[in-house]
């Protein structure tokens, strides 16, 4: 595996992270953080789904490495959620890390005709396409994500690497940048600064 690979792969996780912290537990309103802050993790509200201990349990079953079976668990969410979109794009997360990336982008591209807006999953299909060196088809939905919200920090991260991969240094510079600009503290800062010191 390469280092880009590498990289890719442990994005997947992070991103996987930040995603299962938006499928959280209806029964308190409270704050709750699932993983380690530093490697994606960020603080939500619980309310947005009766089954946040099925999405946790998947997300350590993750870091675990244990994907076979974080996929059984999503399966199983497919099942009984009535809001599938989240189980779905948690799916495609775990067919890239994977790389079983035809499933994750069929998994990613049902959720998103479920919820149009998922981060997780415009992101998702996006670092799909970067892995298959599908490389205009990975710009187009970072970008759509970007519109969508332009404070996520890991658009910017994949379209630095693209860009970088593509050899436009100045796109990819500048995308770097804003990554920094958003998460300055993240464990991706040095391949970052590699890309802007190129």
């Amino acid at each position: 595996m390469t280092f880009l690979q590498n990289m890719i792969r442990i994005f997947w996780v992070v991103n996987l992270l930040v995603f299962i912290t938006s499928c959280n537990d209806k029964s308190a309103g409270r704050e709750v953080e699932i993983g380690d802050p530093d490697n994606g993790a960020v603080l939500t509200k619980e309310g947005q789904s009766l089954h946040y201990k099925e999405y946790e349990n998947a997300a350590n079953l993750i870091g675990e490495n244990k994907i076979d079976e974080a996929i059984k668990v999503y399966t199983r969410l497919l099942s009984i959620e009535q809001e599938q979109a989240n189980a779905l794009a948690g799916l495609g997360s775990c067919y890239s890390l994977k790389n079983d990336f035809s499933n994750a982008l069929i998994s990613y591209r049902q959720s998103l005709v479920i919820n149009p807006v998922s981060m997780t999953s415009l992101v998702g299909i996006g670092s799909a396409y970067s892995s298959l060196k599908e490389y205009d088809s990975a710009i187009h939905f970072y970008n759509q994500a970007k519109k969508i919200n332009p404070e996520v920090a890991e658009t910017y991260w994949g379209l630095a690497i693209v860009y970088d991969e593509i050899g436009d240094r100045d796109n990819a510079k500048q995308n770097a940048k804003k990554f920094i600009d958003l998460a300055p503290n993240s464990m991706y800062r040095q391949l970052m600064e590699e890309i802007i010191r190129k």
